[in-house]
C-alpha cells in the first residue's frame, strides 16, 4: 500500500461538490467531481470518508 494514492469522486448532487471544494486537500475537477491525494492508502481512505461524512452535511 505503499506510494501516492489519487482519489477521484464523482457526486449526484453538485452542492455536495460545492460544499467540500474548500477544503485544504480537496481539489475541485468539474461541476460535481472533486478529486484528493494522499501519500498512502490509509491517507487517501481517510480523506475519502471524511468527503462521504461532509458533503451531504452542509446544504
Amino acid at each position: 500500500f505503499g506510494g501516492r494514492v489519487t482519489c477521484r469522486v464523482v457526486f449526484i448532487d453538485p452542492s455536495c461538490a460545492d460544499t467540500v471544494e474548500h477544503l485544504d486537500f480537496v481539489t475541485r475537477i468539474d461541476g460535481r467531481t472533486v478529486e484528493t491525494e494522499g501519500d498512502d492508502f490509509l491517507q487517501a481512505f481517510e480523506r475519502f470518508n471524511a468527503l462521504h461524512f461532509l458533503a451531504p452535511v452542509v446544504r
